[in-house]
């Protein structure tokens, strides 16, 4: 294993690797807020910044699901499964996600001409 360091001005020794390392974990972040709370925080080692991130992420979630459960707590008849209004907006809307890009798809026969006899 090579163990390439570097002097820092602050008389402390940084791994090379811990900087590249830290510095692609940051770059593949896709939660830009995550990416931007990391930046913004002085940790400098890779093990400080992925606990950051894992506790940052999961507070996210939460704050997430608290938010729904909330939402469904003050009105639980609006997502309740068994509503017939809640299935019919499901099945109605479900029917209009399948939809091709091709040309010939897009043309209905209705509005074709017919060709004369």
């Amino acid at each position: 294993e090579c163990d390439f360091v570097a002097k820092c001005e602050c008389d402390k020794t940084l791994s090379i690797a811990d900087i590249f390392l830290r510095a692609q974990f940051i770059r593949g972040l896709r939660d830009n807020w995550l990416r931007e709370h990391i930046l913004q925080s002085n940790l400098s080692s890779f093990d400080e910044i992925l606990t950051k991130a894992i506790a940052l992420e999961a507070s996210k979630i939460e704050s997430k699901q608290l938010a729904q459960s909330q939402n469904n707590s003050s009105n639980p008849s609006s997502f309740s499964h068994n509503d017939t209004s809640y299935t019919n907006k499901v099945s109605s809307s479900s029917s209009h996600i399948s939809r091709s890009r091709s040309k010939s798809n897009h043309r209905s026969n209705s509005f074709r001409p017919r060709p004369t006899p």
